[in-house]
Formats: C-alpha cells, sequence, structure tokens
C-alpha cells in the first residue's frame, strides 16, 4: 500500500495537469477568431436597357428680349412676372399722345392735299378746253398764234400741277400710315407665348428703343443642353445606326431626372448634334427636347440626362455597392461555395438602377459582398447572410 505522501503527490500533479489542458484549450479558442459575417447577393441575368446619364442644362427654345418701338412715357404694365403669357398678349402701354397727335396732322395734310389734287383737276379740265377751242381758230388765223400758244402753256402747267398734288396725296398717306404705325408701337404686345420674366422699367419712366423692358421665354417644349465625350458619341452612333442625313435605325429614347432625384413624367427625343468637338473639352454639343405642358421646367436649371440606346438581353447584373474601383479597376469580392472570399476583376458598361452591368469577369449565379468587404480579404473563410435586394 503506497504511503500518503505518494497519493497525495499524484493527486496534485492530475489536478495541474487537468488546469493546464484547460487553459490550453481556452488559449487555442481564442487565438481562433469566428468567422466574419458580410451581407451577399447572388448575381442576376436580366435584359435591361443600356443607358448613360449626363449632366444637362434646361434651355428655352425661344428667348425675346422684348424693346419698346417707340419712344414715350411707360403708363401701365399690363402682366404678372414670371407668370405664363399668350402670343400678342399686351404687356405694356406707352402715352399715345403724342403720336396721335402725329396721326391728325398727317390725315389733315392729307385732305388738304385731295383738295389740291380737286383743284389741279379743275383747271386742268379749264386749260384742256382752252386748248380744243383754240386750236381751229389758230388753224383759221382767227385768233393770234400766241393766244393758242399760251393755252396749251396752260394746261401744261395744270397737269404738272395734277401731278405734283397727287404725289402730295400719296406722301400724305405714307404719313398717316407710319403715324398709324407709330401710334400701335404704344401698345406693346407679347412676341411668343411663354413664361415672362421681371419687368426691368417701372410705369412713369421714360423708355426708347434701346433700353430693355422685359425677357419672355418659352416653355413648351423645353431643350437640354448636354455634352458627351467623342467616344460616346462614336458608340451611339454605332448602336443606333445613325448617319449624317438619315434618322438612326434604332431611336434612343431620353429621360430626365430631376434635382431631386426623380424622374420628369415626360420623355424626350433628339433635337441635334453639335456641328462639331469643342476643341478645349473635346466633348460634342447635344440637345435633346421634352414636352413641358405645364410649365415644371424652367431654363436654367441642372438636370441628369439618361439616355437608353438598347436593350441588352441577359445582362450581368452586380449591386453598386459590391464593386469596388482600384486604379481604374473593376473588381468584386465573391463567396464561393465552401465560402472562402475570391476577388474578381470585372469590366462594367454602364447601370441599370442601382445596379453595374458586367460584361466581362462574371457569369452569373455568384454570391457578390455588397457588405462587410472592410473586414475580409482574398481566402478568408467567412459567415455569409443574404440580402433581400434584386434586380427583379
Amino acid at each position: 500500500m503506497p504511503a500518503p505522501e505518494t497519493t497525495v503527490a499524484v493527486a496534485l500533479t492530475c489536478l495541474l495537469a487537468t488546469a493546464c489542458n484547460k487553459s490550453s484549450n481556452a488559449n487555442s479558442a481564442a487565438a481562433t477568431p469566428p468567422a466574419p459575417v458580410v451581407v451577399v447577393s447572388q448575381v442576376e441575368r436580366r435584359t435591361v436597357p443600356l443607358y448613360r446619364e449626363f449632366v444637362g442644362r434646361t434651355d428655352a427654345n425661344r428667348t425675346v428680349n422684348v424693346h419698346p418701338q417707340a419712344s414715350g412715357i411707360l403708363q401701365e404694365a399690363l402682366f404678372a412676372e414670371g407668370q405664363p403669357v399668350a402670343a400678342d398678349a399686351v404687356l405694356f402701354r406707352i402715352d399715345p399722345s403724342q403720336y396721335q397727335a402725329a396721326l391728325q396732322s398727317a390725315q389733315a395734310q392729307l385732305a388738304k392735299a385731295e383738295a389740291d389734287v380737286a383743284q389741279s383737276k379743275a383747271q386742268l379740265g379749264k386749260a384742256r378746253q382752252d386748248v380744243a377751242r383754240y386750236a381751229p381758230l389758230a388753224k383759221q388765223r382767227a385768233i393770234p398764234q400766241e393766244d393758242y400758244e399760251n393755252a396749251v402753256a396752260a394746261a401744261d402747267v395744270a397737269a404738272a400741277q395734277v401731278q405734283q398734288a397727287n404725289s402730295s396725296v400719296t406722301a400724305a398717306q405714307a404719313a398717316i400710315a407710319q403715324a398709324k404705325l407709330n401710334l400701335g408701337y404704344t401698345v406693346i404686345r407679347s412676341p411668343i407665348s411663354g413664361i415672362i420674366g421681371h419687368r426691368e422699367v417701372d410705369p412713369g419712366n421714360l423708355v426708347n428703343p434701346q433700353i430693355l423692358l422685359v425677357t419672355v421665354s418659352s416653355a413648351n417644349p423645353i431643350r437640354v443642353n448636354y455634352d458627351v465625350s467623342d467616344v460616346d458619341y462614336l458608340r451611339f452612333v454605332e448602336r443606333t445606326g445613325a448617319r449624317p442625313g438619315r434618322p438612326p435605325l434604332v431611336r434612343p429614347t431620353f429621360e430626365l431626372l430631376l434635382p431631386d432625384g426623380k424622374t420628369y413624367p415626360y420623355k424626350g427625343k433628339l433635337f441635334m448634334v453639335g456641328r462639331a468637338v469643342t476643341a478645349a473639352t473635346g466633348t460634342l454639343p447635344i440637345v435633346a427636347e421634352f414636352p413641358n405642358p405645364n410649365n415644371l421646367l424652367r431654363p436654367g436649371q441642372f438636370v441628369r440626362v439618361r439616355v437608353t440606346v438598347e436593350q441588352l438581353p441577359n445582362a450581368i447584373l452586380v449591386p453598386q455597392t459590391a464593386v469596388q474601383e482600384l486604379l481604374g479597376t473593376n473588381s468584386v469580392l465573391v463567396v464561393t461555395p465552401d465560402d472562402k472570399v475570391a476577388q474578381k476583376t470585372v469590366a462594367i458598361e454602364g447601370t441599370y438602377e442601382s445596379f453595374s452591368i458586367v460584361t466581362q469577369g462574371l457569369e452569373g449565379g455568384e454570391r457578390v459582398i455588397v457588405e462587410g468587404q472592410q473586414k475580409v480579404r482574398p481566402g478568408m473563410t467567412v459567415k455569409p447572410q443574404a440580402t433581400g435586394k434584386s434586380a427583379g
């Protein structure tokens, strides 16, 4: 039978060994952290429109600066600033007094000229009668030849007076027409339909043709100007079949994204492509035209123009949050079937809603990390959690 001291020593040794094993297991567990949790989304294939977005600015089809065509005191302004106006609507009135007086004077001159014509014609008629009466008498030498010649000269003078009086009538008629025109200029009308701006001159001021009164811009339709690179232009030509002098085989569609992020309810159409590339920027100006029946859009607004040129069948869609860009190269982190992280380089062409359209690097069906990329690296084991977001 072993001694009591030996039994105690063995018991202490077993206790120490057990404690060491537990400490070793605890340290091992602490040295191996749990797999990080990442949110993944499954890559889908779907037919989507291929579009590009550009920053644009709205502009009126027509903008007219309204100047008076007559000088005088501005009497009235008959419009509400910033509101729609119709073509030919009365905007201003100028004091017409001096132009009414000028018209009355011209009418008086016409009456006098017409009276002179009547008197001259009467004199011409008498002179011609004298010539007709004196002609046979002079031939028969019944009167002196001088009397006949004086009668002929008097007839010629009367004819000249009639011609001069007729010229005075024509001049008076022209003066009346000009006076009426000037009088009409005292009523200033809107040259176009559109939105009228701020009144530049208040009633009571003296105005002349050099003074700007107000500006009117057409509102419906409205244009949107934006610039594209020459590369984007060449792609547009290739995809639509557009060529100078003929319409495109595929007509692009135009949408507007408003400053608040909402999509404008009306589709636009291509109005024109600029004549030449701007040398300073290497871009080509493009103009699209949009309906604007409610005058929601005003000239000078910044908008985004979304141009769809084709439908891309069976496109690979990846959430934009999954795409990482470094030195001009795009990549995504993919979770393999055994929950390992792998990095794949992808080629992207355009976007669709919140997704990037991938043309190379993925096949569809992969799980890409959309949240948690910053805490993983290729080769690590992760714990993926699916997101409910999809392209459908």
